[in-house]
């Protein structure tokens, strides 16, 4: 079990996401996506290449930049099958809840 993370959070205290698995950064505080291609495939590799094993017992914990969010919950649900789990902090319970979402991933040709 582990729980992606996907834009580091420096000076917040995450350690209650810990009861959903162990902690890995995506993508560190200083990378962010702009309208460069080379910056772009820079970012989506990396993505790509850290959430290539996500599966059913692991969670995104959607940090950050919203455009590296949106990349790294399209990858993370291409990788399962559509399926992803994700964190959501509560203010009030000051604690960590678990979405479950799947998708509908069509094949090439699929209409919508």
């Amino acid at each position: 079990m582990t729980v992606y993370i996907t834009h580091e959070m420096r000076g917040r205290d995450i350690s209650n996401a810990l009861e959903y698995g162990a902690l890995k950064v995506i993508l560190p505080a200083e990378i962010q996506v702009i309208d460069n291609p080379t910056q772009k495939k820079i970012v989506v590799d990396l993505i790509e290449e850290t959430l290539k094993d996500f599966g059913d017992s692991d969670y995104l914990l959607l940090s950050g930049d919203p455009a590296c969010i949106g990349i790294c919950f399209g990858v993370a649900a291409l990788n399962n099958n559509g399926r992803v789990k994700m964190l959501k902090w509560d203010r009030h319970q000051e604690a960590y809840f678990p979405l479950d979402i799947t998708l509908e991933i069509g094949s090439e040709g699929d209409e919508y």
